[in-house]
């Protein structure tokens, strides 16, 4: 019988990349980019059990996993109104590697100032492993809030 049992899953994303500008307009700005993508994780499993005839045994696995994905895809932004103050930034990539496919997206709003840019935007980000990784299927979203700033 089970007594308890506790799992754990810690990792970590790097990303390395560049581009360049392939659309430069007054009101849309296009970059064709190209990287690397890796995530470090390590899955953990610690569990107590409880033995016929009293007393416990404790037992604890562990497994780590690093996955490499190359990937390329486009960033840019399009002015919402006519000084450009406004505009709405977009990401979308796309690879392959360690892991069968690698795939995110990026959409939001920003505002441009006289010393930074801000926006804050939605990050949608996945990777798609085989059934003999640790890691099969990892989806990560959630706002971002950046800023960038001019010297």
């Amino acid at each position: 019988m089970q007594r308890s049992a506790e799992t754990a899953v810690r990792g970590a994303i790097v990303e390395l990349g560049g581009g360049f500008t392939v659309l430069r307009r007054p009101r849309a700005i296009v970059d064709v980019i190209g990287g690397l993508r890796y995530l470090g994780a390590n899955g953990t499993l610690d569990a107590s059990f409880e033995l016929p005839g009293g007393g416990t045994r404790g037992a604890h696995t562990s497994q780590s996993a690093d996955i490499v994905n190359g990937f390329a895809g486009v960033h840019g932004r399009i002015a919402m109104t006519q000084d450009g103050r406004w505009y709405v930034p977009f990401y979308p990539d796309a690879g392959t590697g360690s892991s069968k496919v690698t795939w995110q997206a990026m959409t939001g709003v920003g505002y441009v100032m006289k010393w930074a840019d801000v926006s804050l935007a939605y990050r949608y980000l996945a990777f798609h492993g085989s059934n003999d990784q640790l890691m099969q299927t990892v989806r990560m979203s959630g706002p971002s809030l950046g800023a960038t700033v001019r010297f």
